[in-house]
């Protein structure tokens, strides 16, 4: 990374005693590591905290690797908020270090943000970035991210190839998304999936996009585990000789059930429930009763909720 060539650029600074050991080891490595003019190099030193020291040296040990972080980078990153410009770049991103940890290394990475902090502490993660990686301010995440309070690191990925099941359900659980609307549950609902071994979940096209950062927040990691795919969820099921399960509110008692070891399970939108065309389709009909059957309680559970419990009854037959 080259010094900057503005002489404007200069700040005086009032740093602590106790400072200036490492002010001096800084300058040292600064002037060893680049080739410039010592006065004008000296003009860095216009900083207000430790931190920005940091940064400066991260980003100079890493000037062979590292990128370099530009507006458009920036306002590309940040536009993966959309759903429509995730779809025409084929990319999403993930934010926080446990959204990082949990994903870097299963998806393709197409690039990767973070502080000088989070770069100094994760060296075998950096190594993973390579050349796709910018050390960046705090100031450049919070201007990226979706989240009030920036994270360290932001990923950015290649959305996986959509690899739409031929006979879904037929050899194992297999879960449906009949508009799901809200992200946070789409992520909810991956990580219950991925916590009872279901990797195959399909969504409508009107369903919250899986992909969006806080479906992957919400997932909690498991994105890296189930791949969640978008099709016409009624012509797949059209097609599925297994049994098809929905929830309705009128169906049969879930724990009375002869439930199939097999089979496709659909869950249907917050609002509304399963839509009519894919009703249609259903074979077996169930519900989660209330307890006691009488008691005058909450209309209906969220829909993270209902897939655990369905979830949960389903894994527990086939381990009697």
């Amino acid at each position: 990374m080259a010094p900057p060539k503005s002489s404007s650029f200069s700040v005086s600074v009032v740093l602590p005693a106790s400072g200036c050991d490492m002010i001096a080891n800084v300058r040292r490595r600064l002037i060893s590591s680049v080739s410039c003019d010592i006065g004008l190099w000296f003009l860095l030193f216009g900083v207000q905290s430790y931190a920005v020291f940091r940064d400066f040296t991260v980003i100079l040990q890493n000037k062979h690797t590292a990128m370099q972080l530009t507006n458009q980078m920036r306002k590309d990153v940040a536009a993966l908020d959309e759903a429509r410009t995730r779809r025409q770049a084929r990319l999403f991103k993930a934010e926080g270090q446990k959204c990082v940890n949990d994903t870097l290394g299963h998806f393709t990475l197409h690039s990767l943000y973070a502080t000088a902090a989070w770069a100094e502490a994760n060296d075998g993660l950096v190594s993973l970035a390579a050349d796709r990686m910018a050390v960046v301010t705090r100031r450049d995440l919070e201007r990226m991210s979706h989240l009030s309070t920036p994270p360290q690191v932001i990923a950015v990925y290649d959305m996986p190839e959509e690899c739409i099941p031929l006979n879904i359900g037929v050899d194992n659980l297999a879960l449906v998304l009949d508009g799901i609307q809200d992200p946070g549950n789409m992520g909810t609902i991956m990580r219950v999936a991925d916590w009872f071994g279901v990797e195959t979940v399909v969504c409508s096209a009107d369903s919250a996009d899986p992909y969006s950062p806080k479906a992957i927040m919400a997932s909690m990691g498991s994105i890296s585990r189930v791949r969640p795919v978008r099709t016409d969820i009624a012509g797949l099921l059209q097609k599925t000789e297994a049994t098809v399960c929905g929830t309705f509110l009128d169906g049969t008692d879930l724990y009375r059930s002869d439930l199939p070891q097999s089979g496709v399970i659909v869950m249907g939108s917050e609002g509304h429930g399963i839509s009519d065309s894919v009703a249609s389709m259903v074979d077996m009909r169930l519900k989660i009763p209330a307890y006691p059957p009488e008691r005058n309680g909450a209309e209906s559970l969220n829909v993270g909720m209902a897939t655990a419990i369905i979830m949960a009854e389903f894994r527990r037959r086939q381990m009697q």
